[in-house]
């Protein structure tokens, strides 16, 4: 099932790429346009959202940083009072980070803080990776009394093609317009316990030159892509060895010709069964190079 699943993933994930390829070959006539904002509104069954591609919202009430050399994807207005906005940028997620960290609480905004009772790194780590591990990717949330606003800045490093991984920043901005400044508030949220996937370690000989991933309340996966002269099996016995001191039992193991994946069980903290994936798979035309990629939900 996961194998298929894994499969499955690849397939969609490729599909979507491809199509966004051939929409920006296509030309882009006010009438062509419009049917493409209609066709991805369809598609994604919010026909009030509003896609801007290149641009930020004109109606954007809050004026936003943006970093050194930043190019606009697109935004999205989800209402008059819901954005999300997504750049391209050359920075590396940390370096992102810490801009707009200095300036947003230069400009008044105030760091909400996240609570998390487990905040140990978790999926794939390795101190001498070329690009920043999981850690960096987790988003920071800024509060403006005055806009009556709630700003989050997810920086992270994206997947684009196989060999090919690029930083980028969203940021997803929540306007209260009718809420009275005096019960506007900044607050900090209440602890979150996320059941923190393992932290994976890699052989010496194993370099990592792209990593990132998700963790969310009840689910959390992570990617890396692997530069080695060692085997798919030598890469799994290393790392499901970890995963197994973590208490995860594995369930069962397949193998083809272009990699090896294991299913595995275990209980969250409320005693609730969870079902993970570890899986190693060789890159297509690349002798030395494997994308690693762990899960749970």
């Amino acid at each position: 099932m996961f194998g298929k699943k894994f499969s499955h993933y690849f397939t969609m994930l490729s599909a979507v790429v491809l199509g966004l390829a051939t929409v920006a070959a296509v030309p882009t006539s006010e009438g062509e346009s419009k049917a493409l904002q209609y066709l991805l509104q369809r598609w994604l069954g919010f026909p009030e959202v509003q896609l801007i591609p290149g641009q930020l919202p004109k109606q954007l009430p809050v004026n936003l940083p943006l970093p050194e050399k930043a190019k606009i994807v697109g935004s999205i207005a989800h209402s008059a009072e819901s954005f999300e906005i997504i750049l391209d940028v050359v920075q590396s997620p940390e370096q992102a980070k810490t801009f707009y960290e200095q300036q947003l609480i230069k400009s008044g905004w105030q760091i909400e803080k996240q609570e998390d009772s487990s905040n140990q790194k978790s999926g794939f780590v390795l101190s001498n990776s070329i690009l920043d591990d999981n850690s960096t990717n987790e988003d920071m949330t800024y509060c403006s009394i005055s806009h009556k606003a709630i700003l989050s800045v997810e920086p992270a490093n994206k997947f684009f093609s196989t060999t090919e991984i690029r930083p980028e920043v969203r940021l997803k901005l929540e306007l209260s317009p009718s809420t009275s400044s005096s019960e506007f508030q900044c607050s900090v949220s209440k602890s979150i316990e996320k059941v923190q996937l393992p932290a994976l370690v890699s052989l010496s000989d194993v370099e990592i030159s792209g990593v990132f991933g998700t963790n969310l309340k009840t689910s959390a996966d992570s990617y890396a892509v692997l530069n080695t002269k060692l085997d798919a099996q030598a890469l799994m016995n290393n790392y499901a060895a970890q995963v197994e001191k973590f208490g995860w039992k594995r369930q069962d193991s397949k193998q083809n010709k272009t990699g090896i994946w294991n299913t595995w069980t275990f209980k969250d903290n409320q005693g609730q069964s969870k079902q993970g994936m570890l899986s190693i798979t060789q890159l297509a035309g690349r002798k030395n190079e494997y994308v690693a990629y762990i899960e749970y939900h």
